[in-house]
């Protein structure tokens, strides 16, 4: 159904038009795939085959957002899944996605995802406690 949408020219605008694309399409496959990459916007461009300035008027136009501030959401979207496992520290993420301090990476993600780390933390499905078996442990003695 995506597919024959996109083949069509139904969609205007966002990630979809983006992957309609041929040339957006390589340079978004390698976002998504590799996203913990420092890339660089003459590198992006360059797997899209485009220069520079093209390739950014091109992405903007038919994503709706530069290139650098697409890829800065979509790291944190993917900061906010690593960080509703409780058992990774705010500054194992931090680090995981290049940040020098946890104060660095607490600032970024709450100006671009609108909350703050703990918040994600705070609002994240706990998982279930491993089943009892009824016994107790301290009548067995």
């Amino acid at each position: 159904m995506l597919r024959h949408v996109m083949a069509a020219g139904q969609v205007r605008a966002g990630l979809l038009a983006g992957l309609a694309n041929p040339q957006l399409r390589r340079a978004l496959v390698c976002m998504h795939r590799d996203y913990r990459h420092p890339w660089q916007l003459d590198e992006l461009a360059a797997r899209a085959g485009l220069s520079r300035s093209a390739f950014a008027r091109q992405f903007l136009e038919v994503v709706g957002d530069t290139p650098m501030n697409y890829l800065a959401h979509w790291c944190m979207h993917q900061a906010e899944l690593l960080l509703q496992d409780r058992r990774r520290s705010v500054a194992e993420v931090a680090e995981t996605f290049g940040y020098a301090s946890e104060a660095a990476f607490r600032r970024a993600f709450k100006r671009i995802r609108g909350r703050g780390p703990g918040a994600v933390r705070r609002l994240a499905p706990r998982k279930p406690e491993p089943p009892t078996t009824g016994v107790d442990p301290r009548r067995n003695r």
